[in-house]
């Protein structure tokens, strides 16, 4: 039976606008949420750049040298990352005033916060649930967390097994290629499931690791939260004891790099802010001038390929070593496999040829080869698979120093065929924002009455590679109510949006595609009887349908503001 239930907001401490600079002069903009947080806490170091978005204060400040805990604390700086408790798209900062003696709850103040009387300039306090465990706290240096009660942190005897390396544990690279390990662990013995966001990969003595490759900036756009940390991919909510973990690490020392061999760092897997594992894994590069060496510069496929169609597929790599390439090199699975569903441009079924971007034969040193062929995908048939690649030089010489480490994420799918292959781990999103078309409050909530309702737009991102997102068929994907799971809204409105109490729709006809962004418009409909007040509406996507792990997509606690008059 579904339960109707809605829940309520209770309103936090009176405000008042804030004018105060931090010791030396606060350095970041005024009114931000940084801005304050560093006026209370001037012992941090202004972390420049992208290093200074909320959401990276944790990171930032870890490798400044200051304690990062999920214990909450009076004093410390609690990091919120995007949609954690009405977070914003580049996170938000907050200072502990108050913990409560279990840890069940502390009261922060902040500043540029929608709600509770917030915003722009204005310092706000309000309490925050259930804190520990899920949200990161920069303390003092010298700091420790206090248990439940009093007293130090517990011992947590978080300890891991089973680890591999893939493919190898030192590495072959030439000067500027990029090259990628993979460390897969079970996690064997602990007190309970890890937060996904904080089961992380770091050097076992904290220190930033050489030549690791942050050219396209920190999680969640490459694999490293900071020079000393990697993030779990993979990752579904939480991992539990006895569940297996992996972290892809990307590297790629400087065209001026001696050849050599270099340990860039000893790994283990931790609970950030908790206890290091017993895990100590070192992992070297062999870094070789070569005769013939590769980098990927770009490539394009097609997203979503309805069964029965085709597709072009298109790769292009420079060549980084010091000969030419001529015609024996070719584009070819890794295992010399067939290329799974490729026909034109596709030679004895598991090699791909190249145009070179002079026009000529050969593809010199410095130049761009492309590499393009076609996938037929079967009639009435789903799948969804990464098809992957490496360079050969056919009759005169093996694959180029090491794997390439590209693939085209190949996914066959429509609203009545879905691939057997997926699983909820494969389906991941992120929040991106939320607006309301009728009236609100001066601080942003939506106005509803018992004789007007509200038009709410809610926008998120397929933040997944082989998982997309139909809004009609046999796996729909809808948004769910939340918090409870599967609760009876109390605003659901069925003639705008809502296909019951408990699930909203998209458009018909729309089909999100891995890396696209949707916006969900729905209507928010007073229920007979409800109470005036304020009421977070929580909501998660999901995929109903039959899909191994279950439909609901990861918990981000993301909610729809709404004041009911």
């Amino acid at each position: 039976m579904i339960q109707n239930s809605t829940t309520r907001l209770q309103e936090g401490r009176p405000t008042n606008p804030y004018t105060g600079r931090g010791s030396g002069g606060d350095p970041y903009p005024l009114g931000e949420c940084t801005f304050y947080a560093w006026s209370r806490r001037s012992d941090l170091p202004w972390f420049a750049g992208w290093h200074g978005d909320a959401r990276y204060w944790a990171d930032s400040a870890r490798a400044s040298g200051f304690p990062v805990y999920t214990v909450p604390k009076a004093g410390a700086v609690v990091v919120f990352q995007p949609g954690q408790d009405y977070a914003g798209s580049v996170g938000h900062v907050a200072y502990v005033e108050s913990v409560s003696s279990d840890q069940s709850s502390m009261v922060i103040s902040e500043m540029n916060i929608t709600g509770w009387g917030g915003g722009w300039n204005i310092k706000s306090y309000r309490t925050i649930r259930n804190p520990a465990g899920r949200l990161q706290f920069i303390y003092h240096r010298g700091e420790t967390p206090d248990s439940p009660g009093g007293g130090g942190d517990p011992v947590l005897n978080v300890t891991f097994d089973d680890v591999h390396v893939y493919s190898s544990d030192t590495l072959a690279v030439t000067p500027g290629q990029q090259v990628r390990a993979t460390v897969t662990a079970r996690y064997a013995n602990g007190p309970g499931a890890i937060p996904c966001g904080l089961a992380n990969l770091g050097t076992t003595n904290d220190a930033p690791v050489p030549f690791a490759d942050l050219s396209s900036g920190t999680w969640p756009n490459s694999p490293w939260r900071s020079r000393n940390r990697v993030a779990a991919v993979g990752c579904n909510g939480s991992l539990s004891v006895g569940g297996y973990a992996r972290w892809d690490l990307t590297f790629r020392p400087s065209a001026y790099t001696t050849p050599g061999r270099y340990v860039v760092g000893t790994f283990g897997p931790l609970w950030e802010g908790r206890q290091r594992s017993n895990v100590a894994q070192p992992i070297a590069l062999q870094v070789t001038n070569t005769a013939f060496a590769a980098v990927v510069v770009g490539q394009s496929f097609t997203r979503v390929l309805g069964p029965g169609r085709t597709g072009a597929v298109t790769i292009q790599l420079r060549n980084t070593g010091s000969q030419p390439w001529d015609g024996n090199v070719h584009l070819a699975t890794p295992d010399d496999s067939a290329i799974r569903y490729g026909t034109s441009g596709v030679i004895n079924g598991n090699r791909v040829g190249f145009t070179s971007d002079d026009g000529s034969s050969t593809v010199a040193p410095g130049h761009v080869g492309t590499f393009t062929y076609t996938v037929q995908s079967p009639a009435g048939q789903a799948a969804a698979f990464r098809q992957r690649f490496d360079l050969v030089r056919d009759g005169s010489g093996p694959r180029f120093a090491d794997e390439l480490g590209v693939y085209i994420p190949t996914v066959i799918a429509d609203p009545t065929h879905w691939p057997a292959e997926l699983t909820n781990a494969d389906c991941t999103w992120q929040f991106v924002s939320q607006a309301t078309h009728g009236a609100t409050t001066s601080d942003n909530w939506a106005i509803v009455t018992d004789s007007q309702p509200s038009d709410f737009y809610y926008t998120i991102k397929n933040t997944s590679d082989l998982c997309p997102w139909f809004a009609t068929g046999t796996h729909a994907l809808h948004l769910g109510a939340d918090h409870p799971r599967d609760r009876g809204s109390g605003f659901s409105d069925t003639s705008n949006g809502w296909l019951s109490l408990n699930r909203i729709a998209m458009s018909a006809g729309t089909t999100v595609a891995p890396g696209d962004t949707v916006s969900i418009g729905f209507g928010l409909k007073a229920m007979s009887g409800l109470a005036p007040g304020r009421y977070r509406e929580y909501f998660t996507p999901v995929v109903d349908g039959p899909l191994a792990g279950g439909g609901w997509l990861t918990d981000q606690s993301t909610w729809v503001p709404i004041e009911k008059r």
